[in-house]
């Protein structure tokens, strides 16, 4: 009887033993498992945090886009107005010439130069409406950013680098000069 208690024993002690192996293995498994699950997080965490940036990269670009095809399109339709201008300032110098000229013949054609001098006129504020800007420069210091010199002349009573004569009206449009004013300016000889 002795003997089967002991085998009793033995095998409550073989139980009990391997009771406490499997608690010992769950442990370990919760806490593999406990460290697989953080790693996953750290890992998601990490895959997150990679995507924010990427959205902000993503979102800078795009702004910076917009902010580039904005800027090309106002330089491309300032470039349009600017050739456009260039191609009608001959026009407008002709219109300019005609009224003198029609103005020296006689006031018999009142009723022409009147019809010449509002279609001038109307040219003339349409592309002031478009930002184009006669540059002032009779009387006016030579600046050679504005002005085109092709004739100096001697004259006491005027001051130096004065411009005495306009022979071709400058213009620009807004900060851009289309074409330059072509002037004769005041010099003192030395």
């Amino acid at each position: 009887m002795q003997q089967e208690l002991n085998n009793n024993n033995e095998q409550e002690v073989l139980e009990e033993e391997e009771i406490i192996q499997a608690e010992v293995d769950d442990k370990k498994e919760e806490e593999q498992d406990s460290v697989d699950m953080e790693e996953i997080v750290k890992e998601l965490e990490a895959n997150i945090e990679e995507k924010e940036q990427r959205l902000l990269r993503l979102r800078a670009d795009f702004d910076n886009y917009k902010k580039r095809v904005a800027r090309e399109k106002s330089e491309a339709y300032t470039n349009a107005v600017r050739d456009i201008v260039g191609n009608i300032l001959p026009v407008l110098d002709n219109f300019e010439r005609a009224l003198v000229s029609l103005k020296e013949i006689g006031d018999n054609n009142y009723g022409y130069i009147q019809g010449v001098e509002m279609v001038f006129q109307q040219l003339i504020q349409v592309l002031e409406r478009e930002g184009v800007e006669e540059i002032p420069a009779l009387g006016e210091n030579f600046d050679p950013n504005f002005h085109h010199a092709i004739a100096q002349e001697h004259i006491e009573d005027c001051e130096d680098n004065i411009i005495i004569d306009v022979l071709q009206k400058g213009y620009k449009l807004k900060d851009k000069v289309i074409r330059a004013s072509v002037v004769k300016v005041c010099v003192h000889e030395k």
